[in-house]
């Protein structure tokens, strides 16, 4: 099947570009991690998270996915010089202690930037494509990356396809793939490989890989959609320079 294809190239790929040591130990803490989505604006999260903590490490969640916008780190990118929110670092690093002394592990999902939660000046549906918006982003994701340093064993980074489709997600989803592979896709690449190598960074997806969208197979049917004729492109930059791949299925007690 398609979605087979798409995982025996990840594994080829993991297989040559990552040490076996490594993809031991990942594979080890991936198949331990529960996590529930925490959603809370982040001047209540340490204080809100202080009381609930308990009762998630209860019911048997071991990791927390914390869900913070690229604006609320970093609200004005093209700005120079540049000023990063100080005291949404202070709280972030407040919550992290938090977790840390708790002995839980955290999800950052680097991905939250569309209509109504993005940087001023960013346009949410061109940022990645859009040369100035992407580097301020790439910039984004390294000083984050650096303020958390000292967390890094405790943390996944994710970089997500969702948040980076533009126009009609399905007509366009093979164009989207290309995009997204010369950006998010390839992020990996294009950090400090000294930062790069003190996490865990992931590739998230929803439809292109996990619904077969950007192999331009009809959802119903399966067969190769007229609109793009017998395509297969991947959102993710061969070789693959992320240390795992997720993707996620909503609506799924429908």
């Amino acid at each position: 099947s398609s979605i087979q294809k798409h995982q025996e190239v990840y594994s080829k790929a993991a297989e040559t570009t990552t040490p076996s040591s490594v993809l031991s130990t990942v594979s080890a803490d991936y198949s331990k991690l529960r996590s529930v989505v925490y959603l809370s604006g982040w001047r209540e999260t340490f204080q809100k998270l202080s009381t609930d903590l308990p009762k998630i490490k209860d019911v048997g969640f071991n990791t927390v996915w914390l869900v913070y916008s690229w604006a609320e780190f970093d609200p004005k990118p093209l700005v120079s010089p540049r000023v990063y929110n100080q005291v949404f670092i202070t709280e972030l690093k407040k919550t992290l202690d938090l977790l840390k002394k708790n002995q839980m592990q955290v999800i950052f999902p680097l991905v939250y930037v569309g209509s109504g939660y993005a940087p001023e000046g960013i346009n949410p549906d061109t940022w990645n494509i859009d040369k100035t918006s992407f580097m301020a982003y790439r910039e984004y994701v390294s000083r984050f990356l650096t303020e958390i340093q000292d967390y890094h064993d405790m943390s996944y980074i994710l970089f997500s396809s969702e948040n980076a489709m533009h126009g009609n997600h399905w007509n366009d989803a093979v164009l989207n793939a290309r995009q997204i592979r010369e950006s998010v896709g390839n992020i990996p690449r294009l950090l400090d490989p000294q930062l790069r190598a003190k996490f865990r960074l992931g590739f998230h997806d929803y439809v292109l890989i996990n619904l077969d969208w950007s192999t331009c197979l009809d959802p119903e049917t399966r067969a190769i959609a007229n609109h793009c004729g017998a395509v297969t492109e991947s959102p993710i930059k061969d070789p693959i320079s992320f240390d795992f791949v997720m993707t996620v299925g909503y609506e799924m007690l429908n």
